[in-house]
């Protein structure tokens, strides 16, 4: 019986280590970053709609990103905001979040390769953060001072910073240095302000100039959905998309990894030989009449599950000739609204229609 239940298994695997930063921080000419002379902003890969302090003295801030799918089906991606003062880079911050398979805040910034190292926990702007400071290697611009902090944001999320000391003698600066130096670095406190208050604003990473893809593995994409027996193409929406399936539930997942904010994923599950409202009846939890808005067409919207967790599950099902798609979408508490995922939801329905041809066809 098919068990609708949502699993945290989104995943941002830390390869940071073994990348080369220079191509991070010296975006090439297919991904120009954009300047800003700061306030309001927003970060493309994370969502984050922050506000950047003045840049002064003839200084600007150059605002890019780069994001990955690695060859185990896992996401590694992250803003950018580097300060520049005329052509040289004074400093440099990446901003990722996610759910970081690599463990607790401690174990998180613990597992990024440094030199003359050290381990600390701290408190800036309001947070606490757990801090692994020491030199990092960025290839062609040496090797630089650099702190990574992390912190917990709630519900298994967790926020991920770098900090680039580009300006200080990797020789001479001290752990003291550095946590003074992060307790004045705008950008970052701007970041978590963002984070901490969840402000954050519609962003379509994939499609983004100032966005680079690092691998080879695109956005838009043919991705199987193995319990529900269909091969999907993912639309070229926007967003970068996971899929991963769950053989204990009987479902399908997408995970929307780009933006991070607000958090998506889908469950999907077909059902052969099955109505929608069939199905609804099935589901042993709590439903709400709570119907998910701007469906796209010859998609029935569905009740609101209420899991085990208290997790929400807005539902909606797609009727085929053999059966029914039932799809269940995770988003923000109290937002109905789903025409950010009518691309996503119009390929599913394609997806099932064209596998149901094929098997006729045969």
């Amino acid at each position: 019986m098919l068990n609708f239940a949502r699993t945290l298994s989104k995943l941002l695997i830390l390869g940071i280590a073994i990348m080369s930063a220079t191509g991070i921080l010296v975006l090439p000419a297919t991904a120009e970053p954009i300047d800003s002379p700061g306030g309001p902003v927003i970060l493309p890969i994370t969502g984050l709609s922050i506000d950047l302090p003045p840049a002064t003295g003839g200084c600007t801030y150059r605002l890019s990103g780069s994001w990955i799918i690695n060859d185990d089906d896992s996401f590694d991606g992250r803003d950018v905001v580097d300060e520049a003062c005329g052509d040289s880079l004074v400093s440099g911050n990446w901003v990722s979040l996610g759910y970081f398979t690599a463990g607790d805040p401690a174990a998180v910034v613990a597992a990024t390769t440094m030199t003359a190292d050290w381990l600390a926990e701290t408190d800036l702007w309001g947070g606490h953060w757990a801090v692994h400071g020491g030199l990092f290697d960025l290839g062609d611009l040496g090797i630089v001072p650099t702190a990574v902090l992390c912190t917990p944001m709630g519900g298994g999320m967790s926020a991920l910073f770098y900090h680039f000391f580009l300006r200080e003698d990797p020789a001479t600066m001290t752990q003291d240095a550095m946590l003074a130096g992060l307790e004045q670095t705008g950008a970052l406190r701007a970041a978590w302000n963002a984070c901490s208050q969840r402000r954050f604003a519609m962003a379509y990473p994939a499609s983004r100039p100032e966005i680079r893809n690092r691998g080879e593995t695109l956005a838009a994409r043919t991705v199987t959905l193995t319990n529900a027996g269909f091969d999907l193409d993912i639309p070229d929406d926007g967003f970068v998309w996971l899929a991963r399936h769950n053989a204990e539930s009987g479902s399908d997942f997408l995970d929307r990894m780009a933006p991070s904010l607000p958090d998506v994923s889908m469950e999907v599950a077909y059902l052969a030989g099955m109505d929608g409202e069939t199905a609804f009846a099935a589901f042993d939890v709590e439903k709400r009449d709570v119907a998910p808005l701007n469906l796209p067409d010859d998609w029935d919207a569905g009740p609101q599950l209420v899991l085990g967790d208290g997790q929400l599950e807005l539902t909606a099902s797609y009727e085929t000739l053999g059966g029914v798609v039932i799809v269940g979408i995770f988003q923000e508490a109290g937002d109905l609204d789903v025409a950010a995922l009518a691309p996503m939801l119009e390929a599913i329905a394609d997806a099932a229609l064209i596998s149901e041809l094929g098997v006729l066809d045969k």
